[in-house]
């Protein structure tokens, strides 16, 4: 039976996803260090909170390495609101970070001049597939919570974004096995389960 390694970076509550994940009968182990023994065949990796703290946190735990080498191997990756950011070559949230790199794209600061359009953007968006894929496959409504995006991304990466103060941001991306959602599924009711059963499929 497959498995997916969840990475407890304790930079967010993962209550929300494992109760979704048993909700779908997925199979999952949580891993907080290193450890080869451990490797699943899938990665997701949730966060929430600032880019800088969450490099740190994983730099310090060697984290960056296992996350490198889940790459490396080509098994796929699913990164979650900070995870998808993380994800990036860096960040201006408070100064310039560097991220783990694996995506060619930038993590820039949300920006609103209507009131229409606060910021953070929290709340339930409609999402707009950008191109056919794996993950997500309907323009559905997901819950958002962030003050930063990802910009400065080739095109062919986008897989689906929201417009957001009359700008089309990015909020879903692919490159190669590596995705990244800016929403958080695990709480977006059964399109949220939609995408972390795709997920699963996929691996």
């Amino acid at each position: 039976m497959k498995k997916v390694s969840i990475i407890d970076s304790k930079i967010c509550n993962l209550n929300s996803l494992i109760n979704a994940l048993k909700h779908l009968g997925i199979n999952y182990q949580i891993i907080n260090k290193p450890n080869r023994r451990l490797y699943g065949d899938g990665l997701i990796f949730p966060g929430v909170g600032s880019f800088s703290n969450g490099m740190k946190y994983l730099k310090k735990n060697n984290m960056v390495t296992l996350i490198k080498d889940y790459a490396k191997k080509k098994i796929p990756i699913l990164g979650i609101c900070l995870g998808m950011q993380l994800l990036t070559k860096n960040s201006d949230e408070f100064g310039k970070f560097k991220g783990i790199g694996l995506v060619d794209a930038s993590v820039k600061k949300l920006t609103s001049r209507s009131k229409l359009a606060k910021v953070p953007n929290i709340g339930w968006r409609k999402i707009f597939i950008n191109k056919d894929n794996p993950l997500i496959n309907e323009n559905d409504f997901f819950y958002h919570i962030h003050g930063h995006y990802v910009a400065e991304i080739k095109k062919n990466n986008i897989l689906a974004s929201i417009n957001f103060d009359k700008k089309m941001i990015t909020v879903a991306f692919q490159k190669n096995n590596i995705f990244g959602v800016q929403f958080h599924p695990e709480k977006s009711n059964d399109s949220g389960l939609r995408i972390l059963n795709n997920f699963y499929k996929y691996l």
